[in-house]
């Protein structure tokens, strides 16, 4: 078992081979140059280093995410070279967790451009860990009188985004609408000599006490059956939630204060339930105490 960051006697953190939370400065790697400010911070997570290719070559260093009172600040290990990377809070427009099989990201996406950071999916709890922990800092919940109900637009959820919604909330986070277009069979196309299952992939939006949130099984624009990709934003960033429709397709726009956006692609048959959840998703953003 790899040792601890910041344990006697630990070795060079280039051989650990787990995420790790960071939950105190003893748990910070001894092998890092962390500023005295630095060491003041709420969470963290260690991120071990990509395993070598053929030749030997690693993809990134190990890095380590901190949460400030106000930013994000990521460092590589001082080997690498890497600049140390800081995100004001005011400037994050929003956060992207994907996972695939073995493959893990989580990724920054603010004024200075997108900041990812792989990882290796066998260890994903550290991470997890971490973008809850962000999540809670930089996204409040908005007070809310209680027994409002969800309301759904679009098919009902199947047991994979069941299941993926329910990893994406934190407890005590409330849905308060949601809309969900499932995956959906297209035929079959040719994968060399043979003929296989081709999919639509199926997506997820939902506005919550506290965050606007997407889940995506498209990955590169193409359907990906093993895994899932959860972006969200805090609703004070949402400027807009509309739907642009033209021909056979139709598509969801979250517009971010910012000028960035996101556009979900959906077949034209879900653009009434697209355009009820849009409004609704406006009145919903505009009437919380944000």
């Amino acid at each position: 078992m790899a040792p601890r960051p910041g344990a006697p006697g630990s070795v060079d953190s280039r051989s650990y081979i787990f995420a790790l939370p960071i939950r105190s400065a003893n748990d910070l790697p001894g092998d890092f140059n962390f500023a005295d400010d630095l060491r003041e911070f709420s969470h963290g997570v260690f991120l071990p280093r990509a395993e070598p290719d053929w030749r030997g070559r690693r993809a990134y260093p190990p890095r380590v995410a901190l949460l400030s009172e106000d930013s994000l600040v990521i460092m590589a290990h001082p080997a690498s070279g890497e600049a140390t990377y800081s995100i004001p809070f005011r400037e994050l427009q929003f956060v992207e967790y994907g996972h695939f099989l073995l493959i893990g990201w989580m990724a920054f996406v603010s004024s200075q451009g997108k900041r990812e950071l792989p990882f290796n999916t066998r260890t994903c709890p550290p991470v997890e860990e971490f973008l809850s922990m962000l999540s809670k800092q930089w996204a409040p919940s908005a007070d809310l009188r209680d027994g409002l109900p969800c309301v759904s637009f679009g098919g009902a959820l199947d047991i994979k985004f069941r299941n993926a919604e329910l990893a994406a909330l934190d407890r005590h986070e409330r849905v308060l609408i949601r809309f969900f277009n499932p995956t959906r069979e297209t035929g079959r196309r040719a994968w060399g000599i043979f003929p296989v299952d081709s999919q639509e992939p199926g997506d997820y939006l939902a506005i919550t006490n506290r965050r606007l949130i997407w889940i995506t099984e498209r990955n590169r624009d193409r359907y990906a059956r093993y895994g899932t990709i959860v972006k969200w934003a805090v609703l004070g960033n949402v400027a807009d939630v509309s739907v642009d429709a033209a021909g056979h397709s139709c598509r969801v726009v979250c517009r971010f204060k910012s000028g960035a956006s996101w556009e979900v692609p959906l077949p034209a048959d879900q653009s009434d339930a697209a355009v009820a959840f849009a409004g609704k998703a406006v009145s919903v953003i505009r009437s919380l105490p944000l």
